[in-house]
């Protein structure tokens, strides 16, 4: 499983493959571009359609769609990452909640009456109060 490090890495890497496949896309849509372009328009011999230049469009078009899945896939394992830390983080908070509370029932179960009256108010006072009363 991946890490918070290896995850960011992840991120970083992402970035930079997405602004890549942008411009190979972008690079491959001007070339078809050009190859649409009516005979009549074409003033440069070099831009006339040939076999080899649409083969090169159309694998360029190929890799560019391959890393793009890659990438989603990537994405995928990242959105899992972020969201099984979400869940570990809920779960420890209800852990350590739940912790709470047993050991409040500890203290007081070993609480003479004196004691236990004072740590009653004591824990009344903090849980409306929001504040320490010391």
């Amino acid at each position: 499983m991946m890490n918070e490090q290896e995850a960011l890495a992840l991120i970083a890497t992402n970035r930079h493959e997405k602004q890549v496949i942008r411009q190979t896309i972008l690079t491959t849509l001007d070339l078809l571009a050009a190859l649409c372009r009516p005979a009549d328009q074409t003033v440069d011999p070099d831009q006339v359609v040939d076999a080899e230049r649409i083969r090169w469009t159309y694998e360029g078009l190929e890799v560019a769609y391959k890393r793009l899945a890659e990438l989603e896939g990537k994405e995928q394992e990242l959105y899992g990452l972020v969201e099984r830390a979400v869940r570990q983080q809920e779960a420890s908070k209800q852990a350590f909640i739940a912790g709470y509370d047993a050991r409040l029932s500890d203290l007081e179960a070993k609480a003479s009456g004196i004691e236990y009256a004072q740590l009653r108010r004591l824990l009344h006072t903090l849980r409306t109060d929001k504040q320490l009363p010391f």
